[in-house]
C-alpha cells in the first residue's frame, strides 16, 4: 500500500503552468513511501491446499453433467428418428451432435461455478477418458462375435477407463495432472499468441487434421462399427434408449471433429506454440534463392548426375570386359551360352 506524506524540506523545483520554475513549498511537495506489507504469493503449498478437497466434487459434477447430456442427446436422436422426415438420418446425427455440444457447454458452466484450480482440466480429462473408453469398448464388442477373449478385453477396457477416471479425481498425481492440463489451456477456447507463427501453425494443423480425418474415413470404410444405432437399457426406463444414432457414421464423424479440435488446441499449447513460433522465425531468416538461380542450379545438378552415370557405366563395362577376358577369366564371358533357369558356375580355383 502506498501512502503520501508531506516533506518538510523542499529539494526540487517544479514547473508552473506558465513554464517558469518555482520552488515547491512544504505543503505542495509529496513524497511516496512504501509500507512493508507483504503481498500474497500463491506458493505451491498454498496452491495444493486450494486445490485439494475442491477438485474432486467440481470435476465429478461437470463430468456427470456431460454424461447426462450425452444420454439426453441419444434420446433426442431417438425422438427425431420417430418423425417422418426426409433425410431422417442426417437430422438424427445433427440433433445428437447439437445436444452433445450443449453438454460440453453445461460442463464448462459447472466448472465456472467452482473456483478450484484444475477443475476444468479434470472435467476435460474425465470426458476424454470416458469417451475413449466407450468408443474402444464399442469397437471391441461389435467385433467380438460372442468370442470370450474379446469380451474379456472389452471388460478390461471399461475397468481401466473407470479406474483411470477415479485416479484422476482422487489421487494427488491425478490432481497435479488436471492442474497441468488446465495450465496448458486444453479445456479453454482461447488462443495463445494468435498473431504469431501463423504459417507453421496452419501447416501443423493441416497435417494433424489430415491424419485424423483419413483415420475416420478408414474406420468408416472398414465397417468395424455396427451399422445401426447403439442402444442400452437404462434404469427406470422401460424402453431401450439410443446412445449413438447410426454408429457407423456418427462415431467416425466424432473422431474427425475431435481431430480438428486436437489440431487447433495443440498449436495453442504454450510450449508447442512457442516452438512453432520460433521455427517460423528461424525460417524467415533463410535467404531463398531467386527463380533464375534455382533453374541454373537445377541444370548443374542434372548435368553432374548424367556425367556420373556415364562414368559409372563406362567403369562397369570396362571391368566387366577385362575380368571376363580369356587371359584373366575371373568372370564368365558374355558369349557363354546358358539355358533358361540354369545356374552359372562362376567359381574359380586359385
Amino acid at each position: 500500500m502506498i501512502h503520501l506524506k508531506r516533506s518538510a524540506v523542499p529539494t526540487v523545483f517544479a514547473i508552473t503552468g506558465r513554464g517558469k520554475l518555482a520552488r515547491p513549498t512544504p505543503e505542495t511537495e509529496p513524497m511516496a513511501t512504501v509500507t512493508d506489507t507483504p503481498a500474497a504469493v500463491d506458493t505451491p503449498k498454498a496452491l495444493a491446499a486450494r486445490t485439494a478437497g475442491s477438485l474432486l466434487p467440481g470435476s465429478v459434477i461437470g463430468t456427470l453433467v456431460f454424461l447426462a447430456t450425452a444420454v439426453a442427446a441419444g434420446y433426442a436422436s431417438h425422438v427425431v428418428g420417430q418423425m417422418k422426415l426426409p433425410y431422417i438420418e442426417l437430422f438424427q446425427i445433427f440433433s445428437f451432435l447439437a445436444v452433445l455440444a450443449l453438454g460440453v457447454w453445461l460442463a464448462g458452466r459447472a466448472a465456472a461455478t467452482n473456483a478450484a484450480h484444475g477443475v476444468r482440466g479434470g472435467i476435460f480429462l474425465g470426458i476424454t477418458v470416458l469417451l475413449s473408453t466407450f468408443f474402444l469398448a464399442t469397437a471391441a464388442w461389435a467385433n467380438s462375435a460372442m468370442s470370450t477373449p474379446l469380451q474379456v478385453l472389452t471388460g478390461l477396457v471399461v475397468a481401466a477407463g473407470v479406474y483411470l477416471t477415479f485416479w484422476l479425481f482422487s489421487s494427488k498425481g491425478g490432481q497435479k495432472t488436471c492442474v497441468r492440463v488446465e495450465e496448458q489451456g486444453w479445456p479453454m477456447l482461447s488462443g495463445y499468441k494468435p498473431n504469431q507463427g501463423l504459417k507453421a501453425r496452419r501447416y501443423t494443423m493441416i497435417g494433424i487434421m489430415g491424419i485424423g480425418i483419413t483415420g475416420a474415413m478408414a474406420i468408416y470404410a472398414a465397417n468395424v462399427l455396427p451399422g445401426g444405432s447403439l442402444v442400452a437399457k437404462l434404469p427406470f426406463l422401460g424402453t431401450p434408449v439410443t446412445l449413438v444414432p447410426n454408429a457407423n457414421v456418427t462415431i467416425p464423424l466424432l473422431i474427425a471433429l475431435s481431430s480438428i479440435f486436437l489440431a487447433w488446441r495443440l498449436v495453442n499449447v504454450p510450449d508447442f506454440g512457442d516452438f512453432l513460433i520460433n521455427t517460423e522465425a528461424e525460417m524467415n531468416k533463410v535467404s531463398w534463392m531467386t527463380r533464375k538461380r534455382l533453374i541454373q542450379d537445377t541444370i548443374v545438378v542434372l548435368i553432374c548426375v548424367i556425367l556420373m552415370t556415364a562414368f559409372l557405366l563406362f567403369i562397369d563395362l570396362f571391368w566387366g570386359w577385362l575380368l571376363s577376358n580369356k587371359f584373366i577369366n575371373v568372370l564368365p564371358s558374355r558369349d557363354t551360352p546358358t539355358k533358361t533357369g540354369e545356374a552359372v558356375d562362376i567359381s574359380t580355383e586359385w
